[in-house]
C-alpha cells in the first residue's frame, strides 16, 4: 500500500518545503500555547529570504501563505526553502513553533521493523508517522 503514496502530496512535520516560482506556498504553524510577536523566517541555501511578522497566534494550527517574494519584493525561483518559526510565550520567553509543510512523495521504503519511510520531493526522508495529511 506504500507504493500508492508515490506522486501524492503530503503534509508533514518539518522545515523544508518545495516552492514553485509564481505560486503561493502554504504551510501550517502548530503551537501548543498562545504566542505573541510570531515571526516566520524563510531561508534558502544562501541565507534568509524573507521574514513574515504574524502578530499573535492562539494554540493549535495557523495556516500561513508565502507569495514567493523575498524581502526586496523580488519573485524567488523554484527550489527548496526552509522555515523557522518562533513567538513569545506568556512567560516572555521565545518559543519555537512546529511547522507543517507540503511536499510530493517521490519514493517509499520499508524499514526492517516494517515501518515506512517516505522520500519527499525536497530529498528529505521522513517516517510515515510525521505525515499529517495525504492528498491527490
Amino acid at each position: 500500500s506504500g507504493a500508492s503514496l508515490i506522486g501524492k502530496n503530503v503534509q508533514v512535520s518539518g522545515e523544508d518545503f518545495s516552492h514553485t516560482a509564481g505560486a503561493i506556498s502554504q504551510f501550517t504553524l502548530n503551537a501548543d500555547r498562545p504566542l505573541t510577536d510570531v515571526t516566520v523566517v524563510i531561508s534558502d541555501a544562501n541565507g534568509v529570504v524573507k521574514e513574515l511578522s504574524l502578530a499573535d497566534m492562539q494554540s493549535g494550527d495557523k495556516t500561513v501563505d508565502w507569495n514567493g517574494l523575498d524581502s526586496s519584493d523580488v519573485a524567488r525561483g523554484d527550489g527548496v526553502y526552509s522555515l523557522t518559526a518562533y513567538g513569545t510565550n506568556s512567560d516572555g520567553n521565545l518559543q519555537t513553533i512546529n511547522t507543517v509543510v507540503a511536499s510530493r512523495v517521490n519514493a517509499v521504503g520499508i524499514n526492517p521493523d516494517g515501518s515506512m519511510t517516505i522520500t519527499l520531493a525536497t530529498g528529505e526522508k521522513v517516517g510515515m508517522d510525521t505525515v499529517r495529511e495525504i492528498s491527490g
